[in-house]
């Protein structure tokens, strides 16, 4: 099990990450949401070690990962894209990576033949379609043949039979009994084969519970703050909107758009407004 508690990290005067806390257990897929800006990509860092906390701390199976003889068995990451080195052929980027954690140069065509891209071992990053860079990101993610796999956005730039495929890793890990943090921005990325959401808006978990609990894959959810919150809270419950008190806000069942109408013309002092969960296939 992987277990963030009270983690908090700032850069200059923005706060990342603000007393961010919650579970993703072992033998189940968590997704972690949020629009960008709202602390995904900061959180993974964290939890691989990548980014130091300003406080809080992440344990891993009950431990830090810096206590790990081999971090790479027990946790597999994978990041957007952008880090990749783009003059590397496949090949030779998941060659260094293998080296790195003492690997044999075997486990290079294992990999290569496991992501779909051993007819393209020679090709170089810079030449590769999304979906390929995708795979190669997914298949350092599991080159140490990790318990617990972190993924950031896996299903960007995917279609549906590469989608498909990667659902089958991720519940393959889950089923072995392993913890899958997977990120996405929309919902409806990741909701076939989530069992567990957490939800993120501005650095700070705002709502997180079993699948079941949220939304359809085509709907829209907001996260509202106001002054007079259980003015909008009434006002919005009035008028048949779905809302739960969620943190310093609530969580509405409903477009932006049509929540901060309800506010704007029922409720006054509301600070905050922001989009939660987008509908699959909408503007990111």
């Amino acid at each position: 099990m992987i277990t963030v508690s009270s983690v908090t990290k700032t850069y200059g005067s923005h706060r990342a990450l603000d007393h961010v806390s919650f579970g993703v257990p072992d033998g189940a897929v968590t997704a972690l949401v949020g629009s960008t800006g709202a602390g995904r990509t900061t959180t993974l860092g964290v939890i691989a070690g990548l980014v130091r906390p300003d406080h809080g701390r992440v344990l891993i199976d009950g431990h830090p990962l810096a206590e790990a003889r081999r971090p790479g068995a027990l946790v597999g990451l994978q990041l957007t894209d952008d880090w990749l080195p783009e003059e590397f052929t496949l090949e030779s980027h998941l060659a260094h990576v293998c080296a790195l954690q003492g690997l044999p140069r075997g486990r290079v065509d294992d990999l290569l033949a496991c992501v779909g891209l051993h007819g393209a071992r020679h090709r170089r990053i810079k030449d590769c379609t999304p979906a390929m860079r995708q795979r190669l990101g997914i298949a350092s993610a599991l080159s140490g043949d990790p318990h617990h796999l972190l993924l950031d956005q896996p299903t960007r730039g995917l279609d549906a039979d590469s989608t498909a495929w990667l659902h089958g890793i991720v519940r393959a890990t889950a089923t072995r009994g392993g913890a899958v943090l997977i990120t996405a921005d929309r919902l409806g990325d990741v909701a076939p084969v989530a069992d567990h959401v957490v939800m993120l808006d501005r650095g700070r978990v705002v709502c997180s519970g079993p699948r079941a609990s949220f939304q359809t894959a085509d709907e829209t959810m907001s996260y509202v703050e106001s002054d007079h919150l259980e003015l909008v809270v009434g006002a919005l419950q009035e008028r048949g909107f779905q809302v739960v008190r969620e943190g310093q806000g609530a969580v509405v069942h409903a477009e932006p758009a049509a929540v901060g109408r309800v506010a704007f013309d029922h409720a006054p002092g509301l600070t905050h407004l922001s989009t939660l969960a987008r509908r699959s296939g909408g503007a990111a």
